[in-house]
């Protein structure tokens, strides 16, 4: 399981949302689709083990519900509902590196056309996966 750590009070679109360049649709997606490792496209940072500082964004699951974050900052959603070709999903208590206070986030998921993880509805360009880890 991840561990929380943190990239500060910066909201979690702020921090790993692209550039906007060219419009593709979401389409509908479950959870399990969007699990593994998820990179900003201008860099590499799938190269990066999960417990270092350029790690990529993560999502797993467990038991306990649905595990978003990096090196540096950690949210749970518990349960997600479809909204159109979106998942929406709330966390309590998120924890980051450095902070005594915890957070609530709101999370919308989907996937485009290119098999890009897109964190909210205007997200244009999305998240790259990574390969599998050998």
């Amino acid at each position: 399981m991840m561990r929380a750590a943190g990239i500060g009070s910066m909201g979690l679109a702020t921090a790993v949302i692209a550039s906007m360049t060219s419009a593709s649709s979401a389409y509908a997606v479950e959870i399990e689709q969007l699990l593994g490792r998820w990179s900003v496209t201008e860099y590499d940072e799938c190269q990066y083990a999960d417990d270092s500082e350029g790690a990529p964004l993560k999502l797993e699951r467990d038991a306990e519900g649905t595990h978003i974050g990096n090196y540096g900052w950690l949210c749970t959603v518990k349960a997600w509902t479809k909204d159109g070709d979106f998942l929406l999903g709330s966390a309590k208590d998120c924890g980051s590196e450095g902070g005594d206070d915890t957070f609530d986030e709101d999370f919308v998921l989907g996937l485009n056309a290119q098999d890009r993880l897109l964190m909210s509805r205007d997200d244009k360009t999305g998240l790259r996966r990574c390969p599998a880890v050998q």
